[in-house]
C-alpha cells in the first residue's frame, strides 16, 4: 500500500517561505528549513519551523510567534523537539525527549515547570511534523496511512491521517506549479497540501480559512498594515446569509454551517445543540439557547465566576 520512499522527497539542505492569509488579507509567514546533523554521535536531520502572525484580535493588536525544532534519526524518526509560542507577552515552552516506549517533557509557563511521560504504543509509527509529513513512508494516488506525532499543544500522542487524492497543477501568483495533492488529517482538524515532486510546500489550507502560499524569502516577511485591515474574529466568522435584525434580542438562534466535516469539531452541550445532516453531508445544524443574565453587568470586562 506504502511506496518504499516518499513520493516527495526533499533536496537537503531545505528552505521553504510562505506567506499566511485568511481569505485575500496577509496576516504573517511561516519559514521551514531541514538540514543534516548529528544527534548522539549518529548521523540524522534537524526540522526547524517558525511562524509568525500579527492580527487583530476583538479590537486588540496581537503578535504570535512559534518557533519548533525537532531532532531525527536518519529515518526521519523524531528523537528530540523543543517547542515555544509567544504570545500577549507571555511564553509558553516545552521540551520533549522520544524514547522506544515513551515520550518524557517539561513543560514551562512563566509560572513554574512540570514534568510528565506519556506511553508510545507498540508498532507506533511517529513523525516529526504533521504539516511537512517527512517520513519515509507515503501513500500512492488513491491511498491513504496512518502515522503519529506529538502535539505540544495538547501534550499527546495524536493520530494523523494522510490520504492522496491527486496529481494538479496549480498556479500562485501567476508561476504554474505541478503538485501532489493530499489532505493532512489530525484531532483538531485537516490540512489540504500542494506539494512538488521536488518536496517544495506550494500552498497548505488550514482551518478557520487559513491559507499559506509559497512565496521569496522576501516577499513572506513582508507584512504592511494590510494584516490590520479586519479584526481576525470577523475574518473567521460564520456569515450569515441574511441580516439579523436586533442580535443582542435573541433569545434562540437555529442555523446551519457548512464545511465542518469532521465530528471531533460538532460539540454539542448545555447551550447549544449540534445536528449532523445526513441528506446534506460536511453540513451541521446548530440551535442554540441564549441564557438568562443580568444585562447592567454584561459590559463588565474581565468575566469572573462568582
Amino acid at each position: 500500500m506504502l511506496a518504499a520512499a516518499r513520493v516527495c522527497a526533499y533536496t537537503i539542505p531545505y528552505e521553504a517561505w510562505m506567506g499566511t492569509f485568511v481569505g485575500d488579507k496577509k496576516i504573517g509567514w511561516m519559514s521551514m528549513n531541514i538540514d543534516k546533523t548529528e544527534i548522539d554521535g549518529a548521523a540524522g536531520y534537524k526540522i526547524s519551523s517558525v511562524v509568525s502572525n500579527r492580527l487583530t484580535v476583538l479590537g486588540s493588536e496581537l503578535t504570535q510567534l512559534v518557533n519548533t525544532d525537532v531532532y531525527t534519526d536518519s529515518k526521519y524518526r523524531p528523537i528530540k523537539e523543543t517547542f515555544s509560542m509567544s504570545s500577549g507577552g507571555k511564553t509558553t515552552s516545552v521540551t520533549a525527549t522520544f524514547y522506544k516506549d515513551r515520550i518524557e517533557y517539561e513543560v514551562s509557563a512563566g509560572t513554574g515547570n512540570s514534568k510528565k511521560s506519556i506511553p508510545i504504543p507498540a508498532g507506533a509509527d511517529l513523525i516529526a511534523d504533521p504539516m511537512f509529513t517527512t517520513s519515509e513512508k507515503f501513500p500512492g494516488i488513491g491511498q491513504e496511512c496512518s502515522l503519529r506525532y506529538f502535539n505540544p499543544l495538547t501534550l499527546s500522542l495524536e493520530d494523523l491521517t494522510i490520504k492522496v487524492h491527486k496529481r494538479e497543477r496549480i498556479t500562485i501568483n501567476g508561476k504554474g506549479y505541478d503538485t501532489l495533492a493530499f489532505d493532512n488529517i489530525t484531532p483538531i482538524g485537516s490540512m489540504s497540501v500542494w506539494r512538488s515532486d521536488s518536496g517544495d510546500l506550494v500552498r497548505i489550507k488550514g482551518m478557520m480559512g487559513i491559507t499559506m502560499e509559497k512565496m521569496s524569502r522576501e516577499e513572506a516577511i513582508a507584512l504592511g498594515s494590510e494584516g490590520q485591515a479586519t479584526d481576525f474574529a470577523v475574518l473567521t466568522s460564520a456569515k450569515s446569509n441574511r441580516p439579523i435584525e436586533n442580535p443582542r434580542r435573541i433569545k434562540t438562534m437555529k442555523a446551519v454551517l457548512q464545511g465542518i466535516d469532521d465530528p471531533k469539531m460538532q460539540i454539542s452541550d448545555h447551550r447549544q445543540k449540534v445536528t449532523a445532516l445526513k441528506d446534506k453531508p460536511g453540513s451541521v445544524s446548530f440551535i442554540v439557547d441564549a441564557v438568562r443574565f443580568d444585562e447592567s453587568k454584561s459590559g463588565r470586562v474581565p468575566i469572573k465566576a462568582k
